[in-house]
């Protein structure tokens, strides 16, 4: 039985040390020169690792572990390729456009937001002038209080408030991606002044 306990013991290792490193199962069973089937066998602990497969693997944990009580010092982060940057400004100006859109649609939002709102005032007023409530007109200024009714709740505050917040969103967005386009190119200017 503790042949079975240190096999079970030993897949968790495994599995663990894969997501701790983030690696998907094909990327780990390439490195360690198995199958995904295998390494799957392996992390479920019904399958040793095969004999001469286990040197890269061995080599990763000790890595792992080595790197987890003695981190290396980290170097600062490459300068952002030049496709890069060329992504972020296709984003940013992605990013405007759509902020125009969703400003066009928040206009359009307020717009019918007060057209129902002014159609269900003067439905009320109206309404004083016919008080049988059977008559045609009645009907009627009952169906276009209902619609209007409709018009503000899908029009109204909160269908504002949210587009305001994808508007607010998309502008965070653009402001992150210029921060970073413009440090690239500082570091670019910096890298040809030396």
């Amino acid at each position: 039985m503790p042949r079975k306990t240190s096999v079970r013991h030993k897949a968790q290792q495994d599995l663990k040390l894969r997501e701790m490193l983030g690696l998907s199962q094909p990327e780990m069973a390439e490195f360690c020169g198995v199958s995904k089937s295998m390494l799957s066998m392996i992390e479920l602990g019904l399958r040793n690792w095969p004999s001469g497969t286990s040197v890269n693997h061995s080599l990763l944990l000790g890595a792992f572990f080595e790197a987890e009580n003695n981190p290396p010092d980290l170097a600062e982060p490459e300068t952002p390729k030049d496709w890069q940057v060329a992504a972020w400004q296709k984003e940013i100006r992605q990013l405007r456009y759509e902020i125009k859109s969703l400003e066009r649609n928040m206009e359009d939002l307020v717009f019918r937001f007060r057209q129902a709102r002014r159609l269900y005032q003067t439905c009320v007023t109206v309404r004083k002038h016919f008080p049988d409530q059977d008559q045609t007109e009645n009907l009627v200024l009952n169906l276009w209080m209902h619609k209007a009714e409709i018009k503000m709740r899908e029009n109204g505050p909160m269908a504002q408030e949210l587009f305001q917040l994808k508007i607010e969103s998309a502008e965070k967005r653009i402001a992150v991606l210029e921060k970073w386009t413009n440090k690239s190119k500082v570091t670019t200017q910096n890298s040809k002044v030396d």
